[in-house]
């Protein structure tokens, strides 16, 4: 297994490579056919299956959770907690899991009749220092202006956040609820412990990787269907009541 780290060259190099005949089959984690300059994986006609982050237009097996649904779920947690002026924290735009996350934020917030406040999405790249960046912004903003729950499209961002409001002496739930998503094993032990979607990141692997096996080892031409598999939220003690009465222009 190879991370590319966000590095064209290794993406390029690691094509080559497949398209040399260097492998028998890829199982893809970045969310994209990997390319060169001047040409794709697909190119190699190897097998190829992908994991975790689904890449649309594909028709190569793709192993997943629905985001949408689960992100859906997470922000209908923090609504029938009795919030309505909740917020989101993004990865990256170009990221499909970011953006079917926002998605299923923004059908929770339709479902429950709830405006959404262009200002209340806030920008990330799922990193502990944006998450950062983002609890400082929600400090600035006055105290009655600041949303009273927030949704982080990862953990990283959410303990980040969580980390730099608290130091400036918020209390979490009570002065925010907040839900993570990934369900990494830190979320079980920061202060507080953190509510999340908990991915089967076990399964997702083992289930992508024996998809792989068999295209590699039987007909491939056959057809192989996507699989999605469940995810859960994990309620722990970052969420709690709303303790504060939503101005009545959050409702629609």
């Amino acid at each position: 297994m190879r991370d590319l780290a966000g590095s064209p060259e290794k993406e390029a190099r690691y094509v080559d490579l497949v398209c040399a005949g260097q492998a028998d089959g890829v199982l893809l984690l970045c969310g994209h056919v990997m390319r060169s300059p001047d040409r794709d994986l697909r190119e190699a006609r190897v097998p190829l299956v992908a994991a975790c982050e689904y890449i649309p237009r594909e028709s190569f097996p793709q192993v997943t959770i629905d985001n949408v649904a689960t992100a859906r779920e997470a922000v209908a947690h923090l609504i029938e907690l009795g919030h309505t002026n909740i917020a989101y924290l993004s990865g990256p735009k170009s990221n499909i899991l970011a953006q079917q996350r926002l998605e299923g934020y923004r059908q929770a917030l339709r479902e429950a009749a709830i405006a959404a406040d262009a200002e209340l999405i806030l920008p990330g790249d799922f990193t502990f220092r944006t998450g950062v960046e983002a609890g400082r912004a929600l400090l600035a903003l006055e105290p009655l202006a600041r949303p009273t729950a927030l949704f982080a499209a990862n953990d990283e961002m959410a303990i980040g956040l969580i980390k730099t409001v608290r130091a400036a002496g918020l209390q979490i739930p009570d002065d925010l609820s907040v839900v993570g998503f990934d369900g990494i094993a830190y979320a079980d032990y920061c202060e507080p412990t953190l509510t999340t979607v908990v991915q089967p990141r076990r399964e997702l692997g083992a289930t992508a990787a024996a998809e792989l096996i068999a295209l590699m080892t039987a007909d491939k031409s056959a057809p192989r269907n996507d699989i999605t598999l469940p995810a859960r939220l994990m309620l722990r003690d970052s969420t709690g009541t709303c303790r504060r009465t939503a101005p009545l222009s959050n409702l629609v």
